[in-house]
């Protein structure tokens, strides 16, 4: 008798296993019973990363909790890091295929959300959604009536001309540790032009149109353009010899026209050089050829002259304007902008084929590249547009009602930031669903923003609460 009980326990031992085996294995390798369609099916998983860390995910109002198992696998492979711990970067599992609404948030943050779709044995990826702070952090760095303004190519300083007085200052401040320097004063300063490519020197014009160049690891030593004026073909005594479009082309040499004739400025071995005759045109130099606009029979032509051997080569026809200014897209892409209705052209010079080398036609009156040089961004009065330079693809980012001012690519290009109507918004660039789109500031007046070259911050000039300067806000 007990001999017959331990056989029956036995078999149901054996029958319970037989049973459940099947249905542990197939949970175990991502089989659900999908209630919504009453089949058995694949999942799928969530893969979310956001900046800044260590945020709550909720998927239809749930809260989740990550897969621990798989973490090093999944963030070597999607996030390319070992870190552990935290709540973002997360790997959801096991969502059978439908439509779920995802909710990031962390406290003191605007929630991200987004509708996303789960297909079987696939990972949806969320990779570095931006989360910005509900209430920015605002501090006054300099209260000045800051009236030009450029950045260092190394996003580490700014240098600005501030008025007080009719008097004008040039200025450097730090943006690491906020420590400002007057570099020139006077009360005859026009525009601050730009800085050189390595960041040491800073070209300004005066009123006279004398240009200066300003050192600013010695601000008591200033180089005017004027030393630079050939001696020879003396001009008439009415007419004064000044130096116009003027530009860098290192960090050694400096550009600019006298009438029609483009020199070459060397500011260590103070010497000019002439090297061609240019009839009212803009300029740019790009690897020894000398690019320019010619206007023939209603029509603007783009030019290439090899400045060694002196051969003109046309690179292609633009409509007709005397309008148009170069801007140095890449190493290798052209930019030129018509101011009067400002129309942008990417043009390629290697491509010897007219009108075919002509990339990119768009209305853009603001213009940036990301780090990488591969996507554009640039925005009209109501549109902000994206421009993939690998795939030769254009992507409307937004369209508004009220009018933009400018936008720029925030952090690793997942984000973009711009100003419409005296505020300061973020817009995702995951089109997906609908797009996230956060305002982070709204002031009395905006001059200008900068990113830093870390996240986290942005840099303004204008005006909060009656008080005008530049800014540091803190929106991550």
């Amino acid at each position: 008798m007990e001999f017959k009980k331990h056989r029956f326990l036995y078999l149901i031992f054996v029958f319970i296993f037989l049973i459940s085996a099947p249905l542990v294995i197939f949970y175990a390798s991502g089989w659900r019973y999908d209630f919504k369609r009453n089949k058995i099916t694949k999942t799928g998983s969530f893969a979310i990363n956001t900046f800044p860390a260590e945020a709550k995910v909720y998927i239809n109002g749930k809260s989740q909790k990550q897969s621990i198992f798989k973490k090093i696998m999944f963030y070597k492979k999607i996030f390319k890091t070992r870190q552990l711990g935290g709540l973002t970067p997360s790997l959801l599992t096991n969502f059978v295929p439908d439509e779920y609404l995802v909710e990031i948030k962390k406290e003191n943050y605007q929630t991200w959300q987004k509708k996303l779709i789960i297909e079987k044995e696939k990972t949806t990826i969320i990779k570095n959604a931006d989360l910005f702070l509900e209430k920015p952090e605002i501090e006054l760095l300099t209260e000045k009536n800051i009236i030009s303004q450029k950045m260092s190519p190394d996003q580490k300083k700014i240098a600005y001309l501030s008025e007080d007085k009719k008097n004008y200052s040039l200025e450097v401040i730090d943006l690491k540790n906020k420590k400002t320097n007057i570099l020139y004063q006077s009360p005859s300063l026009e525009s601050l032009i730009s800085w050189s490519p390595d960041g040491e020197n800073i070209l300004i014009k005066e009123k006279s149109g004398d240009y200066l160049v300003i050192f600013l690891y010695n601000s008591k030593k200033t180089l005017s353009l004027k030393e630079f004026l050939p001696t020879n073909n003396p001009p008439p005594l009415f007419f004064e010899k000044k130096w116009r479009g003027v530009k860098w082309k290192n960090n050694s040499t400096i550009l600019g026209l006298l009438g029609d004739d483009l020199y070459q400025i060397n500011l260590i071995q103070k010497t000019s050089q002439f090297l061609y005759k240019i009839k009212n045109s803009d300029y740019l130099i790009k690897n020894n050829n000398l690019y320019y606009f010619s206007n023939l029979g209603g029509q603007t032509y783009l030019e290439e002259v090899n400045l060694s051997s002196k051969k003109i080569y046309p690179v292609t026809a633009l409509p007709y304007s005397e309008n148009y200014k170069f801007i140095n897209i890449t190493s290798v892409l052209i930019g030129a902008i018509n101011e009067k209705n400002n129309f942008l052209f990417l043009i390629n010079p290697l491509i010897r084929e007219e009108n075919k080398n002509i990339i990119l036609k768009a209305e853009a009156k603001k213009w940036q590249f990301d780090s990488s040089d591969n996507l554009l961004i640039y925005n009209n009065d109501f549109e902000i547009s994206i421009f993939n330079l690998k795939e030769k693809k254009k992507e409307i980012i937004t369209r508004r009602s009220e009018e933009i001012g400018e936008a720029i690519f925030y952090y690793l290009s997942n984000s973009i930031i711009f100003d419409s109507k005296n505020s300061i918004y973020a817009i995702e660039t995951d089109k997906r669903d609908r797009q996230n789109i956060f305002q982070l500031i709204s002031v009395k007046k905006i001059n200008d923003f900068y990113i830093s070259d870390s996240p986290k911050i942005l840099y303004l000039i204008g005006e909060i609460e009656n008080k005008k300067g530049l800014y540091k806000i803190t929106i991550q």
